[in-house]
């Protein structure tokens, strides 16, 4: 009777440790956390290259991965067209679908995009460039709306 006791809570004890091992994986803080901060949907958010935003309802985790370029005509120059900046995106929806998209601020290119019913919509990059002054990238801030269709 005390070897079947013991085998019992043996078998106990290794199904709950396969069980573990399976949800490894599984993020049971959501999307939301302490390295992120919280954004609104159709609101203006303003974002810092290199953080990270989230939406707990939505299930997505933005985040602004580089400044591409930014070639915008400096103000006080004589430019032969207006230029452009390219920011590059990284989007986690749901905790295992990954998305990476590029938006512009020149209308001429993509200055939106649709993913699963939002639409993300660069407003903005500021400051916008002047003549003789060099922008850190710590300096840029992103204006952005997230829509929900």
């Amino acid at each position: 009777m005390l070897g079947t006791t013991f085998s019992r809570i043996g078998s106990v004890f290794m199904l709950i440790a396969i069980i573990s091992m399976g949800c490894e994986g599984i993020r049971f803080e959501g999307v939301c956390n302490s390295d992120s901060i919280q954004m609104a949907l159709n609101d203006t958010i303003k974002m810092r290259i290199g953080a990270v935003y989230c939406n707990q309802a939505n299930g997505i985790r933005l985040e602004c991965d580089s400044l591409v370029n930014d070639s915008r005509c400096p103000l006080g120059a004589t430019c032969v067209w207006e230029g452009n900046a390219e920011l590059s995106f990284i989007l986690e929806q749901d905790g295992d679908q990954l998305y990476e998209f590029n938006l512009n601020t020149n209308p001429g290119f993509r200055t939106d995009t649709t993913i699963n019913d939002l639409r993300y919509k660069l407003v903005d990059l500021l400051p916008y460039p002047e003549l003789d002054m060099d922008i850190n990238l710590n300096d840029y801030t992103i204006l952005l709306i997230v829509y929900k269709n």
